[in-house]
């Protein structure tokens, strides 16, 4: 059995939170007035040598990276899929991986399209062009079959495997992998195997986000399905040896036993339990990033839906013995964009650096803002830094991201900011944004929770202690 201990310990709405929020801080660029993207395609951005490398998606459904350098704020741009017309459509951004000092490697599908594009990308000697190899569709006999198309691409290359591990979505709705030699290059078609189902909840399409250490894991948080079409719970699970293995260590199961199922993840599998405290959380919720702490233990940020128009942001950590978890705001706003993707929350994400750094947007006086939160003590207070305020519908502050592999020295945020109608051109402006990105120089001073940083953390946030007794045996259908 599991037993779960709710504690409330700030009373205050976090309506209150723009109140007590400091004065802007960092400095923000443009890398692009021209570039949007969705949330399930990553890793979407890589710090390497004083530069960050990054992708989107045009508002006339172009593919691009951009290679932005923090010193002199100019970004390099390079047309993917040779510059062809692809979709108009914010899924299809791309996802990258870093192959030596001056080489990446892309991947992005369309929407629902015919297959997962993989293209080798060379930064040319003098820093602002770039050389693309033809990509590559790619597909094998005995890939995972169905009528929904491909969608999404999350590369992780593992070093000590050599192997490169390629999720997205397969054309039966549910998340596949496949895996690369990496002893071949990726544009060669006999390099990649099979794509086989890895979570399989038929008739859904579970959402997932991926962390990886590179080397031999991948760390996953994921849904039963979209939460327009089945209530979810938020699971965990991590991949290493061939096996799926729960957050406590125990083993699940061996891959060769078949996907991962919803009655696999009951226990410590599961991080937000949906009918744990509908009253305050809502009975439905989405994933929004995961990421590991230097102790090794996952965190995981993800929106729960008291209703359409109150959209909650909790961030949870596994201590080692029990998720914690905290709702950092209560009431963020409502969907962005258009009421039939009612769940679309502007973003909570995690600094994979140090996720005790959240970037959250929400919505304050009829417009978007994006704010940084810290903690020092497992979440139970925050201190909190304003990045950018929105300026009404046309300047909405959204989807932000962290690159991955950022200075410590230099704290860092992407994000889109313009105006959010829909995910393609066909609900007023659809998606008029460009990629804007953040830097700070932190602090040297500690945070400590000094009398004033409790008081304004008891305005800002209700925080929930959940806490599950650690029982391995303990499985649950759902």
């Amino acid at each position: 059995m599991r037993s779960f201990h709710l504690s409330i310990a700030f009373l205050l709405l976090s309506a209150l939170l723009p109140m007590t929020a400091s004065a802007a801080i960092g400095s923000s660029y443009t890398l692009t007035d021209d570039g949007a993207w969705t949330w399930y395609n990553d890793p979407r951005a890589l710090y390497s040598n004083g530069s960050v490398y990054t992708g989107w998606v045009t508002g006339a459904g172009y593919i691009q990276i951009g290679k932005y350098d923090l010193a002199t704020h100019v970004t390099s741009t390079a047309l993917l899929y040779d510059g062809l017309f692809f979709q108009q459509d914010d899924h299809d951004n791309p996802a990258f991986i870093q192959t030596s000092a001056t080489t990446f490697t892309t991947f992005y599908s369309p929407h629902g399209g015919a297959g997962v594009r993989t293209q080798d990308i060379t930064v040319n000697p003098d820093g602002t062009s770039f050389t693309l190899s033809a990509p590559l569709r790619i597909n094998r006999s005995g890939d995972v079959t169905g009528s929904s198309g491909w969608s999404y691409a999350n590369p992780f290359k593992l070093s000590s495997l050599n192997k490169t591990y390629l999720f997205s979505r397969g054309p039966n709705f549910n998340p596949v992998l496949r895996v690369h030699d990496d002893a071949q290059p990726y544009g060669s078609a006999t390099s990649w195997g099979i794509a086989t189902t890895f979570i399989s909840n038929p008739g859904q399409r579970p959402y997932v986000k991926y962390d990886s250490n590179n080397v031999d894991r991948v760390g996953f948080a994921f849904t039963d399905g979209h939460p327009r079409n089945v209530n979810n719970n938020i699971y965990y699970s991590y991949l290493k040896d061939n096996a799926y293995w729960r957050v406590d260590g125990t083993k699940i199961k061996d891959t060769s036993a078949g996907p991962l199922v919803l009655s696999d993840m009951g226990g410590t599998g599961t991080v937000f339990d949906k009918a744990a405290n509908p009253a305050l959380t809502g009975g439905n919720s989405w994933i929004w990033d995961v990421a590991t702490d230097p102790t090794g233990h996952p965190v995981v940020t993800y929106s729960t839906f008291p209703s359409n128009t109150q959209h909650q942001y909790h961030w949870a950590r596994w201590d080692g013995n029990n998720w914690i978890d905290r709702i950092l705001v209560k009431d963020a706003g409502p969907y962005i964009g258009d009421a039939s993707e009612a769940n679309y929350s502007a973003g909570i994400v995690l600094d994979h650096a140090d996720p005790n750094i959240v970037y959250l947007s929400y919505l304050n006086a009829g417009t978007w803002n994006l704010m940084q939160f810290k903690t020092i003590n497992n979440g139970e207070t925050w201190s909190t830094d304003l990045i950018t305020n929105g300026l009404g519908a046309t300047q909405e502050n959204i989807r932000p991201y962290v690159p991955l592999n950022r200075p410590l020295d230099q704290e860092m945020v992407l994000y889109l900011r313009g105006q959010y109608d829909f995910w393609n051109g066909s609900k007023g402006v659809g998606y008029d944004m460009g990629v804007k990105i953040w830097t700070n120089t932190p602090s040297t001073t500690a945070l400590t929770p000094e009398p004033s940083t409790l008081a304004l953390a008891a305005c800002a946030f209700l925080w929930i202690g959940r806490r599950r007794r650690k029982d391995s045996a303990t499985s649950r259908q759902v």
